[in-house]
């Protein structure tokens, strides 16, 4: 009877140390993923908020506050579906209501480009932007500051169980 629990040990040793092995992979794999989806929507929450200051700039032409809105539009979308997708598998404190609010105001932004044409009433446009330019640039610093640590492996990665 030893020598059958040192052959059922022979081969039971080597398959825990491959699950385990495969375990610690798929973790590490998890996390380059959601660290990759973070660093892409730090890039782009950094440049909405960049893009949101160029719209409301005094300078700046009808056309070319059209075609930052345009961007702003399908950024905001790209935004959320990237955050959505890291809060559905990791679990981070804040994330879902700054996302919230950032969303609202994004939302806000949409509404008055339906409102008011960035073309033909771009000064109309420009002013009720005005009040949301300061809360972009806050809120997105905000969730650029809660997705910098995981896009950069600094805080461990907490999935969520399926």
């Amino acid at each position: 009877k030893a020598v059958d629990v040192l052959t059922i040990s022979a081969y039971l040793i080597p398959v825990a140390l491959v699950l385990e092995a495969y375990n610690a992979w798929r973790d590490q794999k998890g996390s380059e993923v959601i660290a990759n989806e973070a660093k892409q929507t730090i890039k782009d929450l950094l440049e909405i908020i960049n893009i949101s200051y160029h719209m409301n700039s005094y300078t700046a032409s009808p056309e070319l506050i059209a075609e930052k809105y345009a961007r702003f539009v399908i950024l905001s979308e790209q935004i959320l579906r990237s955050s959505l997708f890291i809060n559905e598998c990791i679990v981070i404190d804040n994330l879902n209501f700054k996302l919230n609010e950032f969303n609202v105001i994004c939302w806000a932004v949409k509404g008055i480009g339906l409102e008011s044409d960035p073309v033909r009433n771009h000064n109309e446009f420009k002013n009720k932007l005005a009040g949301k330019v300061g809360y972009i640039g806050s809120l997105g610093m905000s969730l650029v500051k809660i997705l910098r640590p995981y896009s950069v492996y600094q805080k461990d990665f907490k999935f969520k169980k399926i």
